[in-house]
């Protein structure tokens, strides 16, 4: 049911910084960037003479906008007039413009952004109290970009200052000390942690936790299955699960899956999960659980989807990687939980069909693997007998869930064993035979070397003609000797 399941390599999450929150520096940053490759061509002298003159002029609207078209128009004849009028501006605006010099590859960026950093100290905090370590994280933005990671510790300031809230240049910076200055940071790793578990904004815990996996991979599996447990969000749990936790395959995520398909009252969530049970791990005990939890759906198109979903679904093929006597140890597994659930009986029908497994595994144990194949053949058609005849068979049944997996696991392993001799035809028909000594013909399929006619149940010197022919002389009046003296 859900579409990012087909997600067949991790995204980045730079794309879904995209989706963030639109803070205003963040979405003037993205603009300085995407617009340098924008030059200065269809502009009057007018123009140009109109936007510098604004720069000058000491109010937020005006000059946002006079910066925002030295930006678009990449009006380097606008530096000296930047420069001469920074300091006039209120202190959001001093960053802008900075910001607007670095992009405009002014060389003497960094001393000038570390004179706005000291000036930081004497901004008036009365309007807003943390003005000044917003000042000085925001100048981060620059120094980094520089790779100066000097001044990183005002990114952590501010975070904690604003903490349980976040801002996005906040997780920016954080990502920018792990990605080009250490990923060893502790403090910048622990705050994007923090910030992942712990912000009360929604998208801040993603986007962080989205970084951490960015950087850290597996390591911050832990971290991210718990989140799964603890997020409220149903929409966020979602992405968790389908794009961190849902990407690995071990015992710790399966009972994890197991545990929440039921806890959780999402039908987004619920609905995941059941779809990440039936497709990444398919036991019986899978199985039975999404049956559990699809009862427990309340909106009809999930219903409906995974009521057709579990009617059609069979057992798996198993990983190519696993052999056959992991096959059979799986198959009697699987036939155990089936007896346990109660979709296969009675109990001395199933210990009959265990004995069968166990011949099949003494067979591939002593490398016969052709009779390992005839004995998981005798075991799939026995289940085939009980499921398809319930009425003769009151002892033996098999249900429709126990068939899904005891017939069809079989199969997958017999594909992995030789394929038995199947008998066409025998010529020439006994019943019609008038000489006493004659060659009989076996003909069929998958007919080995060492494969051995027998007659009157013993074994005959057998010539092996091809894989589907097989030849013995037979003497008529040698087999009555033998009957005459035994």
């Amino acid at each position: 049911m859900n579409t990012l399941k087909q997600v067949t390599q991790r995204q980045s999450f730079l794309e879904v910084i995209m989706k963030y929150k639109a803070y205003k520096i963040i979405l003037f940053v993205l603009f300085i960037f995407f617009n340098q490759a924008v030059f200065a061509q269809g502009i009057t002298e007018e123009k140009k003479r109109e936007i510098i003159t604004n720069l000058a002029i000491v109010d937020s609207m005006t000059s946002w906008h006079a910066i925002n078209e030295v930006m678009e128009y990449n009006l380097q004849e606008a530096i000296p007039a930047i420069i001469n009028n920074i300091w006039k501006q209120e202190p959001f605006v001093q960053f802008l413009f900075l910001n607007t010099l670095d992009s405009l590859k002014y060389n003497n960026i960094s001393s000038l952004t570390y004179a706005f950093i000291d000036s930081a100290n004497h901004f008036d905090n009365s309007e807003k109290s943390n003005i000044r370590l917003e000042m000085k994280s925001l100048a981060n933005v620059i120094l980094f970009r520089h790779n100066d990671f000097s001044q990183r510790q005002n990114t952590y300031d501010y975070s904690h200052a604003i903490f349980p809230k976040t801002e996005d240049d906040i997780i920016l910076g954080l990502v920018h000390i792990l990605e080009k200055y250490s990923k060893n940071e502790i403090a910048a790793k622990n705050e994007l942690i923090n910030i992942a578990q712990n912000s009360t904004d929604r998208d801040a815990r993603w986007i962080a936790l989205g970084f951490l996996y960015e950087i850290f991979d597996q390591e911050i599996l832990p971290i991210a299955q718990q989140r799964l447990i603890d997020e409220t969000d149903s929409g966020i749990k979602v992405s968790i699960m389908y794009r961190i936790v849902g990407l690995y395959k071990n015992e710790t995520i399966h009972k994890l899956f197991m545990n929440q398909v039921l806890q959780d009252t999402s039908d987004d969530v619920k609905d995941g999960y059941i779809e990440l049970l039936l497709t990444d791990y398919a036991a019986p005990a899978d199985y039975k659980i999404a049956k559990e939890a699809t009862s427990q759906l309340r909106d009809d198109i999930y219903i409906n989807y995974n009521q057709n979903f579990l009617s059609n679904f069979r057992a798996f093929p198993a990983d190519s990687n696993l052999t056959a006597k992991n096959l059979v140890d799986s198959l009697f597994s699987y036939h155990n939980q089936c007896y346990l659930f109660n979709w296969l009986g009675d109990a001395a029908f199933s210990l009959q069909l265990q004995n069968i497994i166990n011949d099949a595994k003494t067979k591939l144990n002593s490398s016969d693997s052709l009779g390992a194949a005839f004995k998981i053949n005798q075991y799939q058609a026995a289940i085939v007998h009980a499921y398809q005849d319930p009425v003769t068979n009151t002892n033996q049944f098999v249900t429709s869930d126990g068939y899904k997996f005891l017939y069809y696991y079989p199969k997958y392993i017999l594909e992995r064993l030789p394929k038995l001799p199947i008998i066409k035809t025998i010529t020439p028909a006994i019943t019609v035979t008038k000489t006493k000594e004659f060659i009989l013909s076996v003909e069929g399929n998958y007919f080995r070397p060492t494969s051995v006619i027998s007659w009157n149940g013993k074994p005959c010197k057998t010539t092996f003609m091809s894989n589907t022919l097989l030849q013995t002389k037979i003497d008529l009046n040698d087999s009555e000797s033998r009957e005459d003296e035994e």
